[in-house]
């Protein structure tokens, strides 16, 4: 997680400044800020704020987002300036919406705004989950958005982290990949796929279990796709675990080839029936020959990026929370 966390000044009570009453008038400027921080119009929003408008003020209370928020989500070209501008002049960089306690990373991403979310992420926003208990990688994987989900990952975001119902950014990517379909399914230029691999070579537990003892192969097969039944196999996933689903008294267990047969994946259900047959104690021996073929060209790329990056920065001194890549500060599973 980010080192990162904004200190604001609070009053006796500990509420932060920025949310108390005098500070959320709906004044001309504090209106004008938010609308054109939404707008992602630069030069209206150093205007709006010369007037006196608050960065932290939030236009409509009910769901408490702020001018950041608003230029977080932004699709104008002029959006990350905007994003800068306001940090600086004392924009709260994790301030949470209160629909489901978003944070403007969250909205970022959630909305794929590329550009914004680099620039959140440089600032220093912090990798906190939202009321579900999602993450930015949650919803990086959610999105299919490979190159963010990287960067968050290069920071150190942590990959195995579960929302509140279990469910970690690979059971995402096992769950949106492309169903099955005849002839079989051509998953070249599946994001889900790319992008699971990615997170197994990040080390990812392709054995993580949700609420209902889902692993992200349980998905996988309930899905369809042998594409990705088979790189997380190949990745050591356990095929002889049960799920646990609870219809009032009744439980019924399915193992990851029991999910296929009442979805009638007939191909998936051999498949891992086969991989029975020859495991030991239900376990595959890893290899990740999968991963890094579903990788090759992204992972190798990212590294090179972030090399440069750190070569660009050695002799600057490092911004408290800016967070640091994953070749400089881990032992890096892709070496």
């Amino acid at each position: 997680m980010a080192l990162f966390l904004q200190k604001e000044s609070s009053n006796e009570l500990g509420v932060p400044t920025h949310l108390l009453e005098a500070n959320q008038l709906p004044s001309e400027a504090n209106i004008t800020l938010f609308e054109k921080a939404s707008l992602g119009d630069f030069q209206a929003v150093k205007e709006a704020h010369k007037a006196g408008g608050k960065p932290n003020y939030f236009h409509r209370p009910s769901d408490g987002a702020t001018s950041l928020h608003a230029a977080a989500r932004s699709p104008s070209k002029e959006a990350t300036e905007c994003i800068n501008f306001l940090f600086l002049k004392g924009a709260c960089l994790d301030a949470r919406m209160i629909t489901n306690q978003n944070t403007p990373l969250h909205e970022a991403i959630a909305n794929n705004k590329q550009l914004t979310s680099e620039a959140l992420i440089a600032a220093g926003a912090s990798f906190l989950p939202n009321a579900f208990g999602n993450t930015p990688l949650h919803l990086a994987a959610q999105q299919g958005n490979i190159s963010i989900a990287l960067l968050l990952l290069q920071k150190n975001h942590p990959v195995n982290v579960a929302n509140n119902r279990g469910l970690t950014p690979l059971h995402a990517c096992a769950s949106l990949c492309k169903e099955a379909s005849e002839p079989v399914t051509d998953n070249s230029k599946d994001c889900f796929m790319k992008l699971a691999a990615c997170l197994i070579l990040y080390s990812a537990d392709v054995d993580a279990v949700d609420s209902n003892k889902y692993s992200a192969i349980h998905m996988a097969a309930q899905r369809g796709n042998l594409d990705m039944v088979q790189l997380l196999a190949d990745s050591g996933a356990k095929t002889c675990e049960k799920s646990c689903l609870k219809f009032g008294e009744k439980v019924v267990e399915r193992t990851p080839a029991e999910v296929a047969k009442v979805n009638s994946h007939i191909n998936i259900q051999a498949y891992l029936e086969s991989c029975e047959q020859k495991l030991s104690f239900g376990r595959a021996i890893a290899t990740n020959e999968h991963a890094k073929v579903w990788s090759k060209g992204i992972i190798s790329s990212a590294k090179i990026k972030a090399q440069k990056e750190n070569i660009k920065n050695d002799n600057a001194p490092m911004a408290v929370g800016s967070g640091v890549t994953a070749v400089r500060i881990r032992s890096s599973p892709l070496k």
